[in-house]
């Protein structure tokens, strides 16, 4: 009489493990950023309808984009470590390996901007190669020709900045004047220069996040390319306090970066290995790894 053969279950290779279970956390985590992402985008629903630059907005991007892509490459993961599916594997290899330069390329900026040659700027005039301070500098110093002149006076309706500004020169007009440099009918004459204008947003960005003004020096303790009313700007320049935020957070940045981008590569390779190993007469490109 005919007696069935079973054959033992085959079991999963390391490998195939490694990456079920990875995806899994992957899984967890992508959706925890993106909850995280959407609830900050929501919560700030003012970050969305500001045309310039903005900290924040391109934290809260960046934070949404790469949690999407994360997740898809965890969901390739787990169906390519599970069902064995090829094409899921080579998703989760293109999208593992673009994750982790992205998260290296990161790692190597910060790591960059926290070098003590590339970051210190010891000279106060900003004539040194770092053309971002030195053109942000020559934007303030403009900004504070036209901005509170006869061309385009101020409209100051803050307490501490009207006794502030009470005996100087500058011109305050609380009916026709503009509330920063950028709403001035001459603003496109007098930063005519594009590296100049070209750092306007970015200024801006750093007087928003930090409370500050000035790059290199103060021209005037006031708000330049954010609104006026907003009060005394702190004593330090934008500069300092970029330098400090960078300075602070700029390590975490890049051993972060590091860590992640090279986790996220030795996923990329173990997938790799487990499509590309010798082949076997006879024997499946995944059964090849059964006990591998």
């Amino acid at each position: 009489m005919y007696q069935p053969i079973f054959e033992p279950q085959q079991k999963k290779s390391c490998i195939q493990i490694y990456i079920s279970w990875t995806s899994y956390i992957n899984l967890l985590i992508s959706i925890a950023a993106l909850a995280f992402g959407a609830y900050e985008g929501i919560r700030k629903k003012d970050l969305w309808s500001k045309s310039s630059f903005d900290w924040n907005k391109a934290l809260v991007f960046l934070l949404v984009v790469g949690s999407i892509l994360l997740f898809f490459t965890s969901i390739a993961g787990i169906i390519g470590g599970r069902k064995k599916n090829k094409c899921c594997i080579f998703f989760f290899q293109i999208f593992s390996i673009a994750l982790s330069f992205s998260f290296l390329i990161v790692a190597f900026v910060f790591l960059g901007m926290t070098d003590s040659h590339v970051f210190d700027i010891k000279d106060t005039n900003c004539q040194s190669k770092n053309d971002i301070f030195k053109y942000s500098q020559e934007a303030y110093d403009q900004a504070n020709e036209l901005f509170c002149s006869e061309q385009c006076p101020c409209k100051v309706t803050d307490e501490d900045v009207k006794e502030y500004l009470e005996d100087t020169d500058y011109i305050i007009d609380n009916v026709n004047g503009k509330t920063k440099v950028q709403d001035c009918d001459d603003f496109k004459k007098y930063f005519s220069d594009s590296d100049v204008n070209d750092s306007v947003d970015w200024v801006e960005s750093l007087e928003d996040t930090f409370d500050c003004t000035g790059m290199c020096t103060k021209p005037l303790n006031i708000y330049f390319f954010s609104n006026i009313n907003r009060g005394i700007p702190d004593t330090e320049t934008c500069r300092v306090k970029f330098q400090n935020f960078v300075s602070s957070y700029g390590k975490v940045a890049y051993v972060v970066g590091f860590v992640v981008g090279s986790y996220l590569l030795v996923n990329a390779i173990l997938a790799f290995c487990l499509c590309c190993r010798d082949k076997r007469q006879g024997v499946s490109i995944y059964e090849r790894f059964a006990f591998y």
